[in-house]
């Protein structure tokens, strides 16, 4: 696990991806490396910072070369099955000079150019110069796992690296937001690929990868689609589900480093111990108490270590001792998200428990249906389908009734919001019904909290539909099919949207800022495209509790696991936000007016939210947005100009 990054110009000074790299020292403490190449008129220079998790000898030193091509490389990330890959390589004839899978995915580039891609079972985001060529090659894992940014900076010159702050760091682009993302941001509480908070910067969408030419030309290509749903619902498909769940888990266990499991102590999580504990003896599992009750898992998390054997360590999160780590938490996030600070929390304790790589539940709730949206979205649906047969009526009068929070008033918020300008199409009235679950500020909010200008302006190639970039809707159309049932097209975009541009980005940035490697264990795709020859009608039935998932685990989990209803790892926000010694640190930064006005927001706008927050008229998620948001500008120094 490391911190990549890069330039290829027509000439390169050495310290800019230094500085870049010691911006992002923190996911990579144990060495540090920067090799220049001339190649005619063109210079490159990659660099790294070394999280060492495999092989920690100075033989998995980066940037790494094979001297046969001169080949250069910087990987981050973990390709799981490097072993059987090192295998078919040393029978065509390749010799290795470290055990790291680093060497192994330089070798299958060697041998299998951008096919190695389709090899690989792991989360990756990596960099090629290929010397025979003359080009850059990176490339970004399927669901995202490992972040990769770019960026032009003149008619020939490419930077990337694993952080947009890294990029800032370089002083080769301006510190200016992207009014585009903040939009979208406002809508989703994060920013969506391919655009950044960043204008001018952009990550590359999962599953992609890109070249960039000897004339400067950029070719970029899909490797990996969300597979078609079969259809299928049998007992050989089950066996076969839970055998490679049990190969996932085996393959993410493979460290030489001390390793853990998160543990909340619901279904997910518990399945991972449970799994892992047939694997390996000793097991170290970490979770998070709090004295609110309500929130409270720690009693279920040690029962089930207890149950498999485990070791159980829980920090306890007290409200007072949270306060102290809000800046911290903030500061932890490459880009501004309102989620994530769950797992900075638990990587934090984890980090301080002397360990180096955690293994995640990650992904299941995507898998099988463990959100409330799962349901939400369908009702929002049905609203649609009477809706768009009795138009214009039903629409003028949905127009005149007023939304709230929550209930039947939500429903027809959402759909009011649909229906200014849904088209006839069945995929984009799914990817609308899902962003109307998902809405944080309507469309004519956002107008009112943005500052005039900011609002009006647009960037290159922008576009935004539904709070989308509109390269997103078109990267998520092509994995919507005609015979999907409902639930499936939910957990299409559930794995795109909340687990791919949500939750694995702020599992990424917030655990390897503390330099600690998270390993989700349901984003495997061997595993995810097992999942999806079972109709989501019946994998994703019963959301938030998941029926499924626990009939496919109960003989793993064995009859002294408690199964009980979703309950979801979150932070007592929605009462810690109202406590003084929290609200007044974002008051301090929400009534600075010139940090406000620095994000493109309105001071009078951002003022109204603070009174209807406090007069509990709207969600905390609303409060807590608008202070990431302005917070990160500030502390990042970018600004809307």
């Amino acid at each position: 696990m490391c911190g990549i990054a890069g330039i290829v110009a027509s000439e390169v000074d050495l310290e800019i991806v230094r500085k870049m790299l010691q911006a992002m020292s923190h996911r990579g403490p144990d060495d540090t490396g920067l090799e220049k190449i001339q190649a005619y008129s063109r210079c490159a220079v990659f660099g790294a910072v070394r999280l060492a998790i495999i092989d920690l000898s100075p033989a998995g030193h980066m940037p790494m070369i094979d001297e046969t091509t001169g080949n250069i490389i910087v990987f981050n990330g973990e390709i799981y099955n490097f072993r059987e890959l090192r295998s078919k390589l040393e029978a065509l004839g390749e010799t290795f000079c470290s055990s790291t899978d680093t060497e192994v995915a330089l070798k299958a580039y060697k041998h299998w150019g951008s096919h190695c891609l389709q090899l690989f079972r792991g989360m990756f985001a990596f960099a090629i110069w290929d010397a025979g060529r003359k080009e850059l090659f990176l490339a970004r894992d399927r669901f995202g796992e490992k972040p990769l940014y770019y960026a032009r900076f003149s008619s020939q010159g490419f930077i990337f690296a694993s952080e947009v702050r890294a990029l800032l760091a370089s002083g080769l682009l301006p510190h200016r937001l992207n009014p585009d993302a903040v939009k979208n941001f406002l809508w989703n509480g994060f920013t969506v690929a391919p655009q950044t908070i960043v204008a001018g910067v952009r990550s590359l969408l999962p599953g992609h990868w890109i070249r960039v030419k000897s004339d400067g030309a950029i070719e970029e290509n899909c490797y990996w689609r969300l597979p078609s749903s079969r259809q299928e619902s049998s007992s050989a498909n089950l066996v076969e589900l839970l055998t490679e769940l049990e190969m996932a888990v085996k393959l993410r266990l493979v460290s030489d480093v001390p390793l853990g499991i998160f543990l909340s102590g619901g279904l997910d999580s518990s399945a991972v111990t449970a799994l892992a504990s047939r694997c390996q003896r000793e097991i170290r599992t970490l979770s998070v108490a709090f004295e609110e009750a309500d929130y409270d898992e720690s009693v279920f998390a040690r029962r089930v270590a207890n149950n498999y054997g485990a070791h159980y360590e829980a920090i306890l999160l007290s409200r007072q001792l949270f306060s102290g780590w809000i800046q911290d938490s903030v500061a932890a996030m490459d880009q501004p998200t309102f989620d994530g600070v769950n797992t900075y929390v638990i990587s934090r304790a984890t980090k301080q428990a002397g360990l180096t790589v955690a293994l995640s539940g990650i992904g299941g709730d995507e898998l099988f249906g463990g959100y409330p949206h799962f349901r939400t979205m369908l009702m929002a649906r049905k609203l649609l389908s009477i809706a768009r047969r009795l138009q214009p009526g039903l629409s003028h009068i949905l127009a005149t009734l007023p939304g709230s929070a929550s209930g039947l008033g939500k429903l027809f918020a959402l759909v009011k919001v649909i229906m200014r300008k849904i088209p006839n199409d069945s995929k984009m009235l799914s990817i609308a019904a899902y962003q109307a679950t998902q809405l944080q500020f309507p469309p004519d909010l956002q107008q009112q909290l943005l500052q005039p200008d900011f609002a009006d302006a647009t960037t290159m190639n922008s576009g935004s539909w539904f709070g989308l970039p509109s390269e997103f809707v078109s990267f998520i159309s092509s994995e919507l099919y005609p015979s999907d049932d409902d639930l499936t097209t939910i957990s299409r975009l559930s794995s795109r949207l909340f687990l791919g541009e949500r939750c694995l980005r702020d599992a990424d940035s917030m655990s390897m800022s503390v330099s600690l490697e998270v390993r989700p264990i349901f984003t495997d795709h061997v595993f995810v495209e097992t999942a999806y020859k079972i109709p989501g009608s019946i994998r994703c039935q019963g959301a938030p509790d998941k029926p499924f998932q626990y009939d496919m685990l109960r003989s793993r989990l064995g009859e002294s696991y408690t199964y009980r209803r979703k309950q979801g790892f979150m932070l007592p926000f929605k009462k810690w936000l109202r406590k003084p010694e929290i609200l007044e640190i974002i008051k301090d930064t929400l009534t600075d007016q010139i940090t406000v006005t620095m994000a493109g927001l309105n001071p009078i706008a951002v003022q109204k939210v603070m009174d209807a927050f406090e007069a509990k008229r709207i969600p905390w998620s609303r409060l807590w947005l608008l202070f990431v948001l302005c917070r990160w500008c500030r502390q990042n120094g970018v600004q809307a100009v």
